[in-house]
């Protein structure tokens, strides 16, 4: 049996700029600064998490998006804002830790009481891993309380449809016994692809992280 999970609002992913183009999302591309554009993908991905949770719960969560309107233009600004906080070294945001660190102090600057959650993956653990049901539990206790994921893969192992060294956000899943199919928002576009055989082939480290209060 296969039960599917997804943000209750994918709409509020939606972004349309000044000339009536809609993407999936946001895309680091989108960055002015040559160096984001490159390196750019965690704080992407930080934008949009942040965005979602202000624009579809705004008495609660209004606080994590200061711009006037969800445009593209707008959208930028706060990119740009989250870029300064998960901020890339030298090998990019290469890792959960760095985007925790990063996010709680965001959040601390705004006053917003939230928790980041993680589900490691680590690459020396690769002919032992065993936590797939705690895999399944993670990705369906973040979008069954409405909150996007987090997605980073070091290396995409044998999953073909992602790419290394790259954060994403996943926004809907489908959960069975055999497997996890993810989709998510990855440089404006939908990507769907399949969890289980990143996190079964991956031999580097990566993972999820979500956010709680």
């Amino acid at each position: 049996m296969t039960e599917t999970y997804s943000l209750q609002q994918l709409d509020k992913i939606n972004i349309v700029s000044e000339d009536g183009k809609m993407t999936f999302g946001p895309d680091q591309e989108w960055y002015p600064e040559e160096r984001a554009r490159i390196s750019g993908c965690g704080p992407t991905s930080g934008a949009l998490i942040t965005a979602y949770l202000a624009r579809t719960r705004p008495e609660k969560y209004g606080a994590l998006y200061r711009e006037a309107t969800f445009g593209k233009a707008d959208f930028v600004r706060h990119m740009q804002t989250l870029f300064r906080y998960l901020l890339p070294g030298p090998m990019g945001l290469n890792s959960l830790g760095l985007y925790r660190e990063g996010m709680e102090a965001y959040l601390k600057s705004i006053g917003v009481l939230m928790t980041p959650l993680m589900f490691p993956v680590h690459g020396i653990d690769y002919f032992e891993r065993n936590r797939a049901e705690e895999l399944r539990a993670f990705v369906r206790d973040a979008l069954a309380e409405d909150q996007p994921i987090a997605f980073l893969a070091l290396s995409r192992g044998k999953e073909t449809a992602l790419q290394n060294w790259h954060w994403i956000t996943i926004v809907s899943a489908e959960i069975s016994d055999e497997g996890l199919y993810a989709t998510a928002s990855d440089e404006g576009i939908a990507r769907r692809f399949d969890l289980m055989n990143w996190y079964r082939t991956t031999r580097l480290s990566g993972g999820l992280i979500r956010l709680r209060g």
